[in-house]
């Protein structure tokens, strides 16, 4: 019997080694272009980055226009740090509403509210809930992001649980991290204060009052622009207000955000953490921690990523070591998530990227306003007064 022979039919898929050929050129291509997406996204980082910054820099001018000097660093013990008196020249109109500005407490000299520094972080027992009406909102901004306090490139959560119970809960439970500080000083200080009471003295009065010598200094009186409460202005930047840094980026240790909790120690290592308003720390009754507010020009960009933050920097509960300067530094240093360095805001409202090489008695003397020294500043010990301990 005869059998038609049928054609055979063209084939049109791939082979194997054709597929693979087309695999790796798919690879070779999203290689190669994922850096550049990467680039990018950096880019805008960096560009939003640099745009807070000059948003809360001009705030702070603002600030100075109206009251004829930049805001305190931080209000030891009352009221708030730097970022809360510049709220009313913030251009988001919700930082407006934000917080309470009843009793004169956009005044730097204000007396505080009736629940006194509870508004940002203790519980006082002789404080009711209803007694706390008047700083429920400042409570409530305590929670409240605002992007301009944010750099995008930052690892940090949005919100950090603060359930700590010393010597009862906190009112603010859910604190939101910032990406910035004030700049204070062009010297490596210290990452505790005194106490509140200090800030207001002059260096002859805390020597007389603190003859110890622990190497602790005080954050007042310092030769940088914003610190405990300073009243620094315009005509005191004889350095150039240009050259002079006024605000700046800090690193948030991610890991901070399960330590917390009644000062438990997840990891060893000193917490580095920084608030976008009111501290749990500065405004509290020690005085203490003001690495949550501001910074310093005198430790190296990016510090943290070269020292080992580790036991070494533990002492007892509630406090960090004495006798390791760079455990202090690691909490105080200005850095970014950028790669190879950090944006700072400088007093004439411009912004600066300053990169990790650089000089380092450049990046020290970016920070002093009059080229100064601190030769003459008080070392004193820590108050080892009540109160909750430094974070």
């Amino acid at each position: 019997m005869d059998r038609t022979k049928l054609p055979k039919r063209a084939s049109y898929g791939f082979t194997l080694v054709e597929l693979l050929v087309v695999i790796a050129i798919i690879g070779i291509l999203v290689a190669l272009l994922l850096p550049a997406v990467q680039a990018a996204r950096e880019a805008a980082h960096r560009s939003t980055c640099q745009n807070n910054l000059k948003q809360l820099s001009l705030a702070c001018l603002n600030f100075h226009d109206v009251r004829g000097y930049f805001p305190h660093g931080a209000r030891t013990q009352e009221g708030g740090m730097w970022s809360y008196y510049i709220m009313p020249y913030i251009e988001q109109e919700v930082a407006q509403d934000l917080v309470a500005i009843a009793d004169g407490s956009w005044d730097p000299e204000f007396t505080p509210p009736p629940c006194g520094n509870s508004q940002w972080a203790l519980s006082n027992p002789n404080y009711t809930w209803a007694s706390l009406d008047d700083c429920s909102k400042n409570i409530r901004a305590c929670e409240t992001l605002l992007p301009a306090f944010r750099c995008p490139s930052s690892a940090a959560p949005n919100h950090v649980w603060d359930s700590s119970t010393w010597p009862t809960p906190w009112h603010v439970v859910r604190r939101v991290p910032s990406s910035y500080t004030a700049s204070a000083s062009g010297l490596a200080q210290n990452q505790a204060s005194v106490s509140a009471s200090s800030g207001s003295m002059t260096p002859t009065e805390c020597k007389s009052k603190y003859s110890g010598n622990s190497g602790l200094h005080v954050w007042g009186d310092l030769d940088g622009v914003m610190y405990s409460w300073s009243k620094v202005n315009m005509a005191k930047i004889t350095d150039g207000s240009s050259k002079t840094t006024l605000l700046g980026e800090a690193w948030f240790d991610a890991e901070t955000a399960g330590r917390l909790s009644n000062h438990n120690q997840d990891r060893p290592g000193v917490k580095i953490d920084h608030w976008y308003v009111g501290s749990d720390d500065i405004d509290s009754y020690n005085g203490m921690d003001v690495s949550e507010a501001m910074g310093s020009t005198g430790v190296p960009i990016n510090y943290y990523k070269g020292f080992p933050n580790n036991s070494a920097c533990e002492s007892a509960p509630f406090s960090y070591t004495a006798s390791n300067p760079d455990c202090h530094k690691v909490q105080i240093g200005f850095g970014s998530d950028h790669p190879g360095g950090t944006h700072m805001a400088m007093c004439d409202g411009s912004v600066d990227y300053f990169n990790e090489d650089i000089d380092p008695a450049v990046w020290s003397a970016s920070g002093t306003r009059a080229s100064q020294t601190i030769a003459d500043m008080c070392y004193a010990n820590v108050s080892s007064g009540g109160g909750g301990g430094g974070r």
